[in-house]
């Protein structure tokens, strides 16, 4: 069992010490013309609407109300 921590530690320190090149490999260049495919894109609002009604009906932790959200003006000026 050991020799499972050491070298799982051995990995872990590898893997820690290698550092981040400041700057992309030569020949690397992301400037250009970029275009959108709209067909491989989440689309914002459904992804938006899908979050706050599963943050909906999630345990908030609170106690009561609407997990912070403030209640729209038909809901509360009738």
């Amino acid at each position: 069992m050991r020799v499972v921590w050491v070298v799982a530690l051995l990995l872990v320190s590898a893997c820690a010490s290698e550092k981040l090149a400041l700057a992309p490999p030569r020949g690397i260049d992301f400037s250009g013309q970029w275009k959108l495919n709209e067909a491989d894109s989440d689309d914002p609002q459904r992804v938006a609407l899908s979050q706050s009604a599963g943050a909906a009906t999630a345990p908030s932790g609170s106690s009561g109300g609407q997990g912070g959200q403030r209640p729209s003006r038909k809901d509360c000026c009738n």
